[in-house]
């Protein structure tokens, strides 16, 4: 994923479409043409869950998004946790 992003910054195509064949091919960006968007690959959507993910959190307004993501990150510990428990009792 983290190379079909980089091609798709390179060529100025979306990654959507470069990755499914989905969308538009060309990426239009709002930006003046001698400025180009900053992409941080690590917060990058992975796939069209995440994507989808982010749409709708943009939706939100601000607090119904934290409180999307604060539901987030404590699933993320549980599943954690749970992960911690079951490889303790395999020893």
């Amino acid at each position: 994923m983290e190379n079909l992003a980089r091609i798709a910054i390179v060529t100025g195509v979306n990654l959507e479409w470069l990755g499914t064949g989905r969308g538009q091919m060309k990426y239009i960006s709002d930006l003046p043409a001698d400025q180009s968007p900053v992409v941080l690959l690590q917060f990058a959507a992975q796939d069209e869950t995440e994507s989808r993910a982010l749409l709708g959190l943009r939706r939100l307004d601000f607090v119904q998004a934290l409180a999307v993501v604060e539901l987030i990150e404590s699933l993320s510990r549980r599943q954690t946790v749970k992960l911690r428990r079951s490889a303790a009792y395999t020893r």
